[in-house]
Protein backbone atom coordinates (compact mmCIF):
# COMPACT_ATOMS: atom_id res chain seq x y z
CA UNK A 1 0.00 0.00 0.00
CA UNK A 2 1.35 3.47 -0.87
CA UNK A 3 1.03 4.87 2.65
CA UNK A 4 2.29 1.85 4.54
CA UNK A 5 5.95 2.47 3.95
CA UNK A 6 7.62 0.93 6.94
CA UNK A 7 9.57 3.29 9.14
CA UNK A 8 12.75 1.53 10.26
CA UNK A 9 12.62 0.01 13.78
CA UNK A 10 8.85 0.19 14.00
CA UNK A 11 6.83 -2.37 15.90
CA UNK A 12 3.35 -3.03 14.57
CA UNK A 13 0.91 -3.39 17.40
CA UNK A 14 -2.58 -3.47 15.97
CA UNK A 15 -4.19 -3.96 12.58
CA UNK A 16 -7.95 -3.50 12.35
CA UNK A 17 -9.90 -4.12 9.15
CA UNK A 18 -13.57 -3.48 8.47
CA UNK A 19 -15.27 -3.06 5.09
CA UNK A 20 -12.09 -1.91 3.28
CA UNK A 21 -11.23 0.45 6.13
CA UNK A 22 -7.87 -0.23 7.76
CA UNK A 23 -6.32 1.12 10.94
CA UNK A 24 -2.73 0.39 11.86
CA UNK A 25 -1.04 1.40 15.09
CA UNK A 26 2.74 1.07 15.19
CA UNK A 27 5.57 2.21 17.45
CA UNK A 28 9.12 3.41 16.84
CA UNK A 29 12.21 3.70 19.00
CA UNK A 30 13.13 6.88 17.13
CA UNK A 31 12.08 10.31 18.36
CA UNK A 32 8.90 11.84 16.89
CA UNK A 33 10.71 14.47 14.79
CA UNK A 34 12.62 11.77 12.86
CA UNK A 35 9.47 9.75 12.20
CA UNK A 36 7.56 12.88 11.19
CA UNK A 37 10.28 13.79 8.67
CA UNK A 38 10.13 10.28 7.21
CA UNK A 39 6.35 10.28 6.72
CA UNK A 40 6.37 13.82 5.33
CA UNK A 41 8.39 12.37 2.46
CA UNK A 42 6.01 9.38 2.10
CA UNK A 43 2.98 11.65 1.58
CA UNK A 44 4.81 14.36 -0.39
CA UNK A 45 2.95 13.46 -3.60
CA UNK A 46 -0.45 13.13 -1.86
CA UNK A 47 -3.32 15.57 -2.14
CA UNK A 48 -3.23 16.90 1.44
CA UNK A 49 -6.55 18.32 2.65
CA UNK A 50 -5.59 19.11 6.27
CA UNK A 51 -2.37 19.28 8.23
CA UNK A 52 -1.44 19.98 11.83
CA UNK A 53 2.16 19.97 13.04
CA UNK A 54 4.08 20.72 16.21
CA UNK A 55 7.59 19.69 17.20
CA UNK A 56 6.43 16.29 18.48
CA UNK A 57 3.04 15.72 16.81
CA UNK A 58 1.94 15.63 13.19
CA UNK A 59 -1.45 14.80 11.73
CA UNK A 60 -2.32 14.86 8.07
CA UNK A 61 -5.42 13.99 6.04
CA UNK A 62 -5.47 13.44 2.32
CA UNK A 63 -5.66 11.20 -0.70
CA UNK A 64 -2.78 9.21 -2.20
CA UNK A 65 -3.05 6.75 -5.10
CA UNK A 66 -6.84 6.55 -4.68
CA UNK A 67 -6.73 5.93 -0.92
CA UNK A 68 -8.12 8.41 1.58
CA UNK A 69 -5.93 8.47 4.66
CA UNK A 70 -5.30 9.93 8.06
CA UNK A 71 -1.74 9.69 9.33
CA UNK A 72 -0.86 10.65 12.89
CA UNK A 73 2.63 10.61 14.40
CA UNK A 74 3.30 11.68 17.96
CA UNK A 75 4.89 11.03 21.31
CA UNK A 76 4.17 7.58 22.67
CA UNK A 77 2.78 7.19 26.18
CA UNK A 78 1.29 3.71 25.75
CA UNK A 79 4.03 1.25 24.75
CA UNK A 80 7.07 1.03 27.02
CA UNK A 81 10.42 1.31 25.27
CA UNK A 82 9.11 3.26 22.27
CA UNK A 83 9.28 7.04 21.84
CA UNK A 84 6.82 7.46 18.96
CA UNK A 85 3.36 6.16 18.07
CA UNK A 86 2.23 6.01 14.43
CA UNK A 87 -1.47 5.63 13.57
CA UNK A 88 -2.56 5.16 9.96
CA UNK A 89 -6.19 4.93 8.85
CA UNK A 90 -6.92 4.43 5.17
CA UNK A 91 -9.74 3.32 2.89
CA UNK A 92 -10.57 3.25 -0.79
Amino acid sequence: HPILHSFPTRRSSDLLESDNNYVIVAYSEENPSEVIAYYEEVVKSANITALSKTETNWTTFGVKDGYTFTLDVGENIEMEGYLTQITINFFK
